[in-house]
């Protein structure tokens, strides 16, 4: 068998590969739901109490889940969020959306990203010392979640 030569190294950070949370992601995703109700509370718009919206928009993030499962294509927060609001009778436009997007977002850096538990410098060390010769830390989707790259 020939030798494979990598181009690229992708680290998930979602501890699919590596177990690094300081938080369970089933912990986080509460977490995220609920920031989002404040959010759309200081929005001024009408929505169900706390534990209904975070039932209802887990109900949904299941759904899409499943599906990504089947699919082999991760489903992305926003159409959860679309599919959500507009459960609720919504009007939404992707301003809105791209801003309940990064609040979402939000617990995940402060909880999983803090220096104090996962240091995205020591790992660019890492992969230095392991030879690789450009490492950039970039950002998927409105800072999703933070990605390395590693250019072989």
């Amino acid at each position: 068998m020939d030798r494979l030569t990598p181009k690229a190294v992708i680290f998930d950070l979602g501890s699919t590969l590596i177990e690094y949370e300081v938080v369970s992601w089933d912990e986080l995703t509460v977490k995220c739901a609920a920031r989002t109700h404040a959010f759309l509370q200081q929005q001024g718009l009408s929505i169900p109490e706390e534990q209904e919206y975070i039932s209802l928009f887990e109900d949904i993030r299941i759904r899409y889940r499943d599906q990504a499962r089947l699919t082999y294509v991760e489903y992305q927060v926003p159409d959860a969020a679309r599919e959500l609001l507009g459960s609720l009778g919504i009007d939404y436009q992707d301003d809105l959306i791209n801003q309940f997007f990064e609040t979402y977002y939000r617990p995940v850096a402060e909880q999983l990203y803090d220096e104090k538990y996962y240091s995205a410098r020591m790992m660019q060390s890492f992969l230095k010392r392991a030879g690789f010769r450009k490492i950039s830390l970039e950002y998927f989707n409105v800072n999703q979640l933070a990605l390395f790259t590693a250019i072989a």
